[in-house]
């Protein structure tokens, strides 16, 4: 696992595209972060006669942390499509798989290193807020707890990524799969039926970015990673022994 981890992270800050998407997300993440603060000041007149206005850190919470994590969702097909797929067009798969090691440490190895890109990725989304701590006192305990979740729900929509970049030939296709994937989950509480709620991405990062602590979103995070990590460890065992699909 830790071999595939090393080997993941040096090809991917040796490419260009996660510094692309770095500085692309961080321009997004600044704007939805000044957007949020000129449009408190604006309103601060209005919001200061109203008993239970809200303060700048719940509005930060659903005007920048909720933005935010949407535009970091987007960058999920992006990082994820190489990592199988991507090893399955260029053969390097093949090299993988005959190496002495199984399938989960494969998996585990390949989401370790996407884990540590979205951890970053999280950060400068961190960094943002931060920076307002120079404006007004802020609550850093509901923030850093929206951020804690938003990165475990870049993690979940990792997993889905990862099983759609193993069960795809071809890294177009699987960020297709990906993205299609996730906006479905995204919007599947727009219904209102809340047997499908339950299953929504948006339900639960929506409920955690209102600063509302439930262990139901973080166990359905988790719950997908574990799914995820599973179902792409036995793809990986499935090319092992019947061969490669490409």
């Amino acid at each position: 696992m830790i071999s595939v981890l090393q080997l993941e992270l040096a090809r991917a800050l040796r490419t260009p595209g996660i510094w692309v998407i770095a500085a692309a997300l961080q321009c997004v993440f600044a704007w939805y972060s000044l957007h949020a603060l000129e449009s408190y000041i604006e309103l601060a007149p209005r919001l200061s006669a109203a008993s239970n206005a809200p303060g700048l850190s719940t509005w930060l919470l659903a005007r920048y942390c909720l933005p935010a994590t949407f535009a970091a969702m987007l960058a999920v097909p992006v990082l994820t499509m190489q990592r199988v797929a991507g090893d399955r067009q260029s053969g390097a798969l093949s090299c993988l798989l005959a190496a002495p090691i199984n399938g989960f440490s494969i998996a585990a190895g390949k989401f370790a290193a996407l884990a540590v890109l979205l951890a970053g990725l999280t950060t400068l989304s961190l960094l943002n807020v931060a920076v307002q701590l120079s404006v007004a006192p802020l609550d850093l305990q509901a923030l850093v707890y929206a951020h804690a979740c938003q990165y475990l729900f870049l993690l979940a929509c990792t997993g889905i990524g990862l099983v759609c970049s193993t069960w795809c030939r071809s890294p177009q296709v699987a960020a297709f799969c990906t993205a299609a994937s996730l906006m479905l989950l995204w919007l599947l509480s727009q219904g209102g039926d809340s047997l499908f709620a339950a299953f929504s991405l948006g339900q639960h990062i929506s409920r955690a970015m209102a600063g509302v602590l439930h262990t139901g979103d973080i166990v359905y995070f988790l719950a997908i990673v574990g799914v995820s990590l599973a179902v792409t460890a036995r793809a990986l065992d499935n090319d092992r022994v019947f061969g490669d699909r490409a």
